[in-house]
């Protein structure tokens, strides 16, 4: 059931719907939701088998999430969208997170705090499978920036995790590490975040040889430059190429790409790439089923007609250029390319649609 309601609307008329009409009631979702609403005047929240519950542009008088009157204990889902306020500390965060112990997927948005966490034990998520971490207004290149989600992913088990989201700005190292260290069978990865170098990337990447999608938002810059200027990013790419002299590469088991907002990269790269990832050469490297890239630059070479052969043993290849129709070329359609809009995967169900 989903709630959209202008901002002035209030709560009266849901007071008069009972958890006893509604006993099949499992997942409520809440948009618009502002200031001034008390949420003890809706029966609905008490519903018997509610488990799934999610907010967007929810504006609360209180500072605490958990002062809301929901059945904290039986969540299974989770989201609160980045338009909503207040945001989360680490901190809160946490807390939150410990009154949730069934939960299997969240998506949270995160501010900094001057407050240092550190929790014996961490917070043990059992059932945890996949997580949205928003923490686009910290800025950890300024040293004197409080704590981050640093602190939560460093108090935070993570077994089952196998899904993750993670969109920042500006960062020199990311949050999450300490749950990559500590899982191997993550097998999705989505980040967006400006000015990530090669090196923190391929870094990253080396963590997670289970991976099967990967989603990079903004190419990552060269880790030769002194500063976050965006030449051709030649590790990232390397670490994902097989080519003879290099058989030992990252993600072994990459199935789905998709590159978004990419602009230094070049096409002959990226055909270099799709061709070592399609072809027979690599016994030990997964063959890629689905690629899905955009640039925020021109087409410089039309690399379709030397990716034909992939297409017809079963590629699936979005390509986007600027001042160029988008085009999907599928196995599935004889006359390439047809211009469609989809998702390439269902993994993704968060808050992909906001971006730093």
């Amino acid at each position: 059931m989903r709630f959209k309601l202008h901002p002035n609307s209030r709560f009266k008329s849901f007071s008069t719907l009972s958890p006893a009409q509604v006993p099949m009631l499992e997942s409520l979702a809440f948009d618009g939701f502002q200031q001034g609403h008390d949420w003890n005047t809706i029966p609905l929240l008490a519903s018997p088998n509610l488990c799934r519950i999610s907010f967007a542009r929810l504006k609360l008088l209180e500072s605490n999430f958990l002062l809301l009157p929901l059945p904290w204990n039986r969540l299974c889902h989770l989201f609160i969208s980045p338009d909503s306020s207040p945001w989360l500390t680490a901190a809160e965060g946490l807390e939150l997170l410990g009154q949730c112990p069934v939960l299997e997927a969240c998506g949270l948005p995160f501010r900094p705090s001057s407050a240092v966490v550190a929790l014996s034990p961490p917070c043990r998520m059992e059932r945890l499978q996949q997580l949205s971490v928003v923490d686009m207004h910290v800025n950890v290149m300024d040293p004197s920036n409080p704590h981050g989600t640093a602190d939560l992913f460093q108090n935070l088990e993570l077994p089952r995790l196998h899904t993750l989201e993670y969109l920042a700005q500006h960062i020199q190292q990311f949050a999450f590490i300490p749950s990559l260290v500590s899982s191997d069978i993550l097998q999705c990865l989505s980040l967006s975040a400006l000015y990530v170098s090669s090196e923190l990337m391929t870094g990253s990447l080396r963590l997670v040889p289970k991976l099967r999608e990967l989603r990079v938002r903004h190419d990552p810059f060269s880790s030769t430059s002194a500063a976050p200027v965006y030449f051709p990013p030649t590790e990232f790419w390397t670490s994902l190429t097989p080519t003879a002299q290099n058989l030992d590469v990252l993600c072994p088991e990459l199935r789905i790409v998709n590159f978004t907002h990419f602009n230094s990269t070049s096409d002959s790269t990226l055909l270099d790439f799709i061709q070592a990832r399609t072809g027979t050469d690599f016994a030990g490297v997964a063959r890629l089923a689905k690629v899905h890239v955009q640039f925020k630059r021109e087409m410089q070479v039309d690399i379709v007609p030397a990716l034909q052969q992939a297409i017809c043993e079963g590629l699936e290849l979005s390509l986007h250029y600027l001042h160029k129709p988008n085009s999907i070329y599928s196995p599935s359609q004889e006359n390439f390319p047809y211009t469609k809009g989809e998702m390439l995967s269902d993994s993704w169900g968060t808050s992909s649609e906001f971006s730093v």
